[in-house]
């Protein structure tokens, strides 16, 4: 089963993006910041990661950075989600993001890139 982690200091979002996820056939963790992303990817081994841009600790930009100087993860796809102006989508794009959703988006809209990305869950033919 395809992992996707869900990085979101709004829980609310973080928590229906989840469960439409595992609704979806994938395995779905949440978690509220960058600093905690990278301790849950020091035991797993995700898919893709879904990041927020603006969060506390470690922002979506931070992270991504971080993410990639691992030799395990520098390919890793990541997607940042934004409801900032087109500067940050353009700063994401440069540190190696695989695409940027722009908020608000539909559920349609992330399920169309996490699977041009990663394919389809499990439960779908993965």
């Amino acid at each position: 089963m395809k992992t996707i982690l869900v990085v979101d200091d709004d829980t609310d979002i973080a928590e229906a993006l989840t469960e439409f996820f595992v609704g979806e056939g994938y395995r779905a963790v949440a978690v509220e910041n960058g600093k905690d992303a990278l301790a849950w990817l020091e035991k797993e081994s995700p898919n893709l990661v879904l990041t927020d841009s603006i969060m506390p600790v470690v922002d979506g930009p931070g992270f991504v950075q971080r993410v990639h100087a691992l030799r395990q993860f520098c390919s890793l796809p990541v997607v940042v989600m934004t409801g900032s102006n087109e500067g940050v989508a353009l700063a994401a794009r440069t540190i190696g993001v695989s695409a940027v959703l722009r908020k608000p988006f539909g559920l349609d809209e992330v399920l169309a890139v996490i699977q041009r990305l990663i394919g389809n869950g499990e439960l779908r033919g993965a």
